[in-house]
Order: C-alpha cells, then structure tokens, then sequence
C-alpha cells in the first residue's frame, strides 16, 4: 500500500485502442486500467489516499492497482465496522445485574428527593418509592 496525493487524471488510449488513465501524483506519473479505481481517486485529488499500491511493471510504466493489504481507515470512504462477537451469556446476565444496580439507585435518589418536597405530606414512603421507579422506567424507556 502506498500513500500519494493524486493532482490529475487524464484518459488516454492505448495503440490497440483500449482507454486507460494517466494520473499525475506526487510521485510522478502512473497508469490505471481500471474505471472504478479512477472513480475513487478523483474523489481525492489533492488529498493523501492509501487506498492502492504503486507498482513500476517490466517496461518502466507505474500502474495503480489495488492495495494487497487492506487499509485500516480509507479516507473519503465509508468504513466498515467489523463485526463484533456476540457477548456470553454470563456477560449478558452480569449487565443486566449492573443495570439493576444503577437503576436501584437512581430509584432511591429520586425517592430521597421526593420525601424532602412539601408535598410529601400528602402520600406514603411506599408510594413515593412507587413514583420513583415508574419515573426511572419511563426515563430508560425514553432512552431505547
């Protein structure tokens, strides 16, 4: 893989009549046969692209072609995500664990708060604690 900012591109034809593309870059002149390839590069002219390799052939032409090692960030493309293993099932059971564990506490701070409001005369701690855990569901259903 090779790293070049591409300035132009120029189509051409051979002698046997097939077209191909001269593009000026920072390391000179080179050649692509490949339409795609060229689509990609003109979307970076004047930008660094590590997308292909430059390689020189037998008779001293530099051709593009595409990179043998994959990039790990192409730019001015779109990236994508590998896939991710899917979680254990005692990891999935330990989230959910945690995840009680925090909603409890939001439940008891909210609560906290409620017995210390004026109106708290008017209700039971039972209730108030009712109002806090329907408060932090309906909070981590807004969320999902």
């Amino acid at each position: 893989m090779t790293t070049f900012t591409p300035r132009r591109i120029i189509a051409k034809a051979s002698k046997a009549g097939k077209t191909y593309w001269e593009i000026e870059t920072n390391m000179g002149n080179a050649t692509c046969f490949d339409y795609p390839i060229v689509q990609e590069i003109e979307k970076s002219i004047g930008k660094p692209i590590s997308l292909y390799d430059l390689e020189t052939n037998e008779k001293g032409f530099i051709n593009i072609r595409p990179a043998k090692i994959k990039p790990l960030q192409a730019q001015g493309s779109t990236q994508i995500a590998p896939s991710m293993p899917e979680p254990s099932a005692s990891f999935i059971e330990a989230r959910k664990a945690k995840d009680v564990g925090i909603y409890t506490s939001y439940a008891k701070d909210i609560f906290l708060e409620l017995i210390k409001t004026p109106e708290a005369k008017d209700f039971d701690k039972a209730t108030a604690m009712r109002y806090a855990i329907e408060l932090v569901k309906q909070a981590k259903e807004s969320f999902e």
